[in-house]
């Protein structure tokens, strides 16, 4: 039964509780962004205490707050059948989190608990970890946007130490910092249940990401690890990259909103080299631009799936090029690169041309620049692009910048002309200066051409 957003006070659930005091059919019921306050919860958590059949309560955006959590903890006590509970967004505190801790107590059938966006701190954490710690249902528990902070982590460390089921955690956006980081590490380090952790958005360092880096070492369940938007550097990272060098079990790594910077991003890259079970690692909006091409080398390495390469005006020089050049050549599934609007030079051409010399399966190629960031790619660059497409039989569509001189003009037409996959019924070279002996390029590209 969905009633989201429908404006239902206390009286009104009053109602409703009633109706589904005894009720043998409904299974879900959603009573999301209403005006439920304390009475409600307790008409609610009476209805609980009679009715066999509801397996989903949602009851985020309302106004519970502790009280209203005490009568509907109470309730889990008792009953036997809900095992998916939202209750996020609801003011709850410390006092809350204690009353929800004693009704897990001893309930054996909650399996999901939100209790996202609360004001839930290091003391009800103290209870939650309590309730954790021998709890032996709850595989998902969402403690985002809370007040959580390094006493609060202890208290859930604690909680994970010995608890065999929790498979994903999220805490992200709260105020766990090193210390707290150093807690959550120990935890990990034995934990064999833990898939899924986002703890992006809190006050992580360079430290936090050792002491994580440290219980990493010798796990072997994360699949998904969130640390964006925190405060990890250069040495942080490395940290992460020697833990992870050998991790089999790993496939998703977050650090977008970081500070890492050029040294960083190469000792990541030059850690999960060998690493071929991590497909996705997002390290995008940190303090150097090539964690973009790292970012993007590292996918294109690992993850198959991969056929389109985007990475326009993202400030990338020829070093950051040359990442993504060394992991393109063996690559047999990039179909189109968009790497315009950047700061490649003739190195970066280079490289490009090196990596796609024997390439099979590309066929879009773009490094053309706006009239406010002209390319660098000067005749010499142009020419090693020439020289290494000038047998590709894939490639369909080339686009280089339009402010070039005579040579590159003719030179780009002459590999458009030689490649029978390109169609071309119409060839504008006007107004481009052109010298006599780049006209014997395009003398012999017209004679192939017929």
């Amino acid at each position: 039964m969905n009633l989201n957003n429908e404006s239902i006070g206390d009286n009104g659930i009053k109602f409703l509780a009633e109706v589904l005091h005894n009720n043998k059919t409904i299974t879900m019921l959603n009573l999301s962004q209403n005006k439920i306050g304390e009475m409600g919860a307790q008409n609610l958590g009476g209805m609980l205490e009679n009715n066999k059949t509801l397996k989903t309560l949602e009851l985020s955006s309302n106004e519970i707050r502790h009280m209203g959590t005490k009568y509907l903890s109470d309730s889990l006590k008792i009953n036997k059948t809900v095992i998916i509970i939202n209750i996020s967004k609801n003011h709850i505190e410390d006092i809350g989190a204690q009353h929800l801790a004693n009704g897990l107590q001893n309930n054996t059938t909650i399996t999901e608990l939100d209790l996202s966006y609360n004001e839930i701190g290091d003391i009800g954490m103290e209870y939650l970890g309590d309730a954790l710690r021998n709890n032996t249902t709850i595989t998902w528990i969402d403690l985002s946007n809370n007040h959580i902070g390094n006493i609060g982590a202890q208290h859930l460390a604690n909680g994970l130490q010995n608890n065999t089921t929790i498979t994903e955690l999220d805490l992200s956006y709260n105020e766990i910092g090193d210390i707290g980081m150093g807690y959550l590490g120990d935890a990990l380090r034995n934990n064999t249940t833990i898939t899924r952790t986002n703890l992006s958005n809190n006050h992580v360092g360079n430290i936090g990401a050792q002491h994580l880096a440290n219980g990493l070492q010798n796990n072997t369940t994360i699949i998904e690890l969130g640390l964006s938007n925190n405060e990890i550097g250069d040495s942080g990272v490395e940290y992460l990259g020697d833990a992870l060098r050998n991790n089999t079990t790993m496939v998703a790594l977050y650090l977008s909103n970081n500070q890492i910077g050029y040294i960083g991003a190469q000792q990541l890259f030059n850690s999960l080299e060998t690493n071929k079970t991590i497909t996705k690692v997002i390290i995008s909006k940190n303090k150097s631009k090539y964690c973009e091409a790292v970012e993007s080398a590292i996918g294109i390495r690992n993850d198959k799936t991969i056929t389109d390469l985007y990475l326009s005006d993202n400030d990338i020089s020829d070093i950051g090029v040359q990442y993504l050049a060394n992991v393109l050549e063996n690559n047999t599934t990039i179909t189109s690169i968009d790497v315009s609007g950047n700061r490649i030079g003739d190195n970066g051409a280079k490289y490009l041309g090196d990596a796609l010399k024997n390439n099979k399966t590309l066929t879009t190629l773009m490094i053309d620049s706006d009239e406010a960031q002209k390319s660098q790619i000067t005749d010499i660059g142009i020419q090693f692009l020439v020289d290494a497409l000038q047998n590709n039989t894939t490639l369909q569509f080339l686009q280089l910048y339009s402010d070039i001189s005579g040579y590159s003009a003719v030179a780009i037409a002459t590999i458009k002309l030689q490649n029978k996959n390109m169609t071309i019924s119409t060839l504008d070279l006007s107004e481009r200066n052109i010298e006599d002996d780049a006209i014997q390029y395009l003398v012999n590209a017209l004679d192939d051409n017929r």
